[in-house]
Order: C-alpha cells, then sequence, then structure tokens
C-alpha cells in the first residue's frame, strides 16, 4: 500500500470519528485592552466560555484604571485621604501582586501608576512603602497624596488564571 494511501484512510477514519469528539467552542472578545480568545472542548464548551468571559469581565469591572467606578479606581481616588476598605477579590489581587514586588525587590511595583501618568516628578509618589496594607481589615492607605496602583499585566494575568479555573 502507498504510504499516501494510507495518510488518506487516517484523515478518514479522524474525519470519521469527529463527530463523537466532544463539542469545542472558540470566541474571541475585547477587553482589558486586548483581544481574548478562549477556547474549549467538552459536552459544556459553550456555556464554559461564556462563564470564562464572563469572569474575565468581572474582573476588568474591579481592576480597570480606564473605569471611575472601578474598585481599583475608587482606591486611587482615596489616595492620601483615608484608608480604603477593600472586597476580599481585590485584596487577593493586590496581596499577590505586593508579593511580587517584594520578591523581585521592586522590580515589578504595582506603585508606578503616578510615575506613569505624570512622569519622573512624580518618583517621590512611588514604592511599596508608602502603603500601608492591613491584612485583618482589608484596608489599603496611601501615605502620600497623589499615589496610586497600577495592575495592568498583573490584572490581566489574574483575570486569566481565574477565569481559567472556571474553564
Amino acid at each position: 500500500m502507498s504510504p499516501y494511501k494510507f495518510c488518506a484512510g487516517l484523515l478518514a477514519v479522524s474525519c470519521l470519528a469527529a463527530p463523537a469528539l466532544a463539542a469545542r467552542e472558540a470566541r474571541a472578545q475585547y477587553i482589558m485592552g486586548t483581544v481574548l480568545e478562549i477556547q474549549a472542548e467538552g459536552p459544556r464548551a459553550d456555556a464554559a466560555v461564556t462563564a470564562a468571559f464572563e469572569e474575565v469581565r468581572r474582573w476588568d469591572g474591579l481592576l480597570s484604571l480606564y473605569k471611575k467606578e472601578s474598585e481599583l479606581s475608587r482606591l486611587n481616588a482615596s489616595a492620601g485621604d483615608r484608608p480604603f476598605a477593600c472586597s476580599p477579590d481585590l485584596w487577593r489581587a493586590l496581596e499577590s501582586a505586593f508579593a511580587i514586588s517584594r520578591e523581585t525587590r521592586g522590580l515589578f511595583d504595582p506603585t508606578v501608576l503616578p510615575l506613569l501618568r505624570r512622569g519622573p516628578q512624580a518618583l517621590p509618589l512611588v514604592g511599596l512603602d508608602n502603603v500601608r496594607a492591613n491584612a485583618h481589615r482589608r484596608t489599603i492607605f496611601f501615605k502620600k497624596r497623589g499615589m496610586g496602583l497600577t495592575l495592568d499585566a498583573h490584572g490581566k494575568g489574574w483575570a486569566l488564571d481565574e477565569s481559567a479555573r472556571l474553564l
């Protein structure tokens, strides 16, 4: 038998077996400033992909700097005025970001928002030593007015990890 006929036979078997495989769903949406594609396979693939996108949208609603009503935007608006009480979800994301900042000795720094917005003159507003975090009360207090947190890349990764748990 020629090798070409053998390959064609395998392809035909694969095609015939395809309907027996679980359903597959793939969708792409613009979320968190980027195109996100989610694929799932299984009897509830459609529902799983929908739930995963909803989870990413939920995190976008918590962590976005571009939505005034997001919890992170409200935290940043309170800078230097009063301690901000975080939801359990925001607290988990911030704890993770702070831990990475400590592990990298500040190479990853979620406090760089003032620097990104105002340039080098805002450098005194940067650094975890200017943030007071109370784990018992889940509060964040900025020691200086004008400070702010950004979780851009970390927030995207966090949202993806959380949505992956649903899948």
